[in-house]
């Protein structure tokens, strides 16, 4: 498994920056964000650079250290400068409390000044924009984004996001919002066809769309 192969690169070689990071995402998938902190530390120890950083914000995030996450998160602002990406994750520590919402938008909308491609801060920003309902915005900001750097990531989340409006809305609605987000995951899907998320959302939509429950088994 490539956790294996991580401990053995790492017995090779314990200053391996990349070993570091893979047992990091390894482990804050698997749901063990302590084990990831650990790991993130290590890659950070040896080169503070973006993808250490960003690992260990998400951990500390994961393991609801939050002031451990804005102290690093405000570290790799002051160590990797007019960096979209590092801002990102400043604004993602503040989005995790309703009270400091406004200050993420701030910072996500510096983000996209400073690269208007950050696929990173659009994600996070469209994210804020659904915990206070705003599916509109959301929708027009991830419009606007795939327009100009189209991905797989973003019709998944175009998708999720029309399919989550259209439990909100009325009966009249469903239909357009339904069909709305098939087609963003069946366009993910021709973007990358081993996208397994928009694989996924094609069957709970096309359930939906028969009045099934989208949690039920196919058998």
């Amino acid at each position: 498994t490539r956790s294996l192969s991580a401990d053995r690169g790492l017995r090779l070689d314990d200053r391996s920056v990349t070993c570091h990071l893979l047992k990091g995402r390894l482990s804050l998938g698997m749901k063990r964000p302590e084990q990831a902190i650990l790991s993130y530390r290590h890659a950070k120890g040896i080169r503070a650079d973006m993808p250490a950083y960003h690992g260990l914000v998400k951990s500390l995030i994961a393991a609801k250290r939050f002031k451990e996450a804005l102290f690093t998160a405000k570290e790799a602002v002051k160590d990797i400068p007019n960096s979209a990406r590092a801002l990102t994750l400043l604004a993602d520590v503040h989005a995790q409390d309703a009270r400091s919402r406004a200050k993420a938008r701030q910072l996500y909308d510096k983000a996209l000044a400073l690269d208007p491609t950050c696929t990173e801060a659009v994600l996070s920003l469209c994210d804020l924009e659904v915990a206070v309902h705003s599916y509109e915005e959301a929708i027009l900001l991830l419009k606007r984004h795939v327009s100009q750097s189209p991905s797989d990531a973003i019709y998944v989340k175009l998708a999720n996001v029309c399919a989550s409006w259209s439990q909100v809305l009325d009966d009249e609605s469903l239909p357009s919002l339904l069909g709305d987000a098939l087609r963003y995951f069946q366009e993910a899907l021709r973007m990358n066809p081993y996208c397994e998320a928009a694989r996924r959302g094609v069957t709970k939509i096309e359930k939906l769309m028969k009045g099934m429950d989208p949690d039920a088994g196919d058998g």
